[in-house]
């Protein structure tokens, strides 16, 4: 119900289930999620691939993102610019960026 807050986002708030690196915790297999990765990742989720491999850097990614244009699992992202006092914000052309080549 939008009229009592105005806003559709005010009311879809979702609480992150881990907040330190996956492998932190008991519910990660991470042999497993490796394995799974490697086996499909460098040519089926290059995406996911590259988020894992630097999970301990903490960055933000770009939506992962087909030659095409379209969002899919199956594209490629790269490390967004960390925010701070100057930059404390995102545009969707930032998130929605294809990869340089």
């Amino acid at each position: 119900d939008l009229s009592a807050t105005g806003s559709v986002f005010e009311n879809n708030r979702t609480k992150k289930v881990h907040s330190d690196p996956l492998c932190h915790y008991n519910d990660v297999t991470c042999s497993e999620l490796e394995l799974g990765l490697r086996n499909a990742t460098g040519k089926k989720y290059p995406c996911l691939w590259k988020q894992y491999q630097q999970a301990e850097e903490g960055l933000t990614w770009s939506m992962p993102l087909l030659p095409s244009g379209l969002v899919s699992l199956e594209g490629d992202c790269f490390p967004l610019e960390a925010l701070d006092e100057k930059k404390r914000t995102r545009t969707v052309d930032e998130l929605y960026r294809l990869p340089p080549r």
